[in-house]
């Protein structure tokens, strides 16, 4: 596969979540799996498994707050908030 990065966020999309500007990719069928990405990264990381992930599930992975196409907020970015978003249906 040979998808650059700007390949990958054109598929994405962005939504408010939190007050804060979320970037994510989903797609795929089957039980659901969320990836979630390292520090400092992006939800880029997959791109190379995300046509294998997505044959067998509907497969989501967000940008963290701060990385990626996120937003990036001046204020502090306790693990709880990133837990909410990646919670948030």
């Amino acid at each position: 596969m040979n998808m650059n990065s700007a390949d990958w966020y054109k598929d994405g999309r962005t939504e408010i979540i939190n007050d804060l500007s979320v970037f994510f990719k989903r797609s795929g069928k089957g039980k659901s799996l969320i990836c979630i990405h390292g520090f400092p990264s992006s939800s880029w990381d997959f791109a190379e498994v995300w046509p294998s992930l997505t044959e067998r599930f509907d497969v989501m992975a967000h940008d963290l707050i701060g990385l990626g196409k996120s937003a990036k907020p001046d204020q502090p970015l306790p693990i709880s908030l990133q837990a909410d978003i990646v919670l948030t249906p």
